[in-house]
């Protein structure tokens, strides 16, 4: 099983977003793959194991969750950019 989700919080409240969250990681738990693409950096660090950045269709940087805080997130999103 494979999840793809844009934004999958846009637009709801911070205990949907939880509810989302935790649902999520059920689903990891038991072996799906899970793609989360968000724009809210805060919810990405908590959320993900692995982060990609990914800019004209190619991936520009990579690091793992635990090697990530948010000043590190912002300079793997500035890294590559044009």
């Amino acid at each position: 099983v494979v999840l793809v989700l844009d934004e999958p919080t846009r637009g709801v409240d911070i205990v949907a977003r939880a509810e989302i969250a935790a649902r999520v990681r059920e689903a990891a738990g038991e072996g799906a793959a899970v793609l989360w693409t968000t724009s809210h950096l805060e919810e990405l660090l908590e959320v993900a194991d692995d982060v990609l950045v990914v800019r004209d269709h190619a991936v520009v940087a990579s690091a793992a969750r635990a090697a990530l805080d948010l000043d590190a997130l912002v300079a793997r999103l500035a890294e590559g950019a044009a």
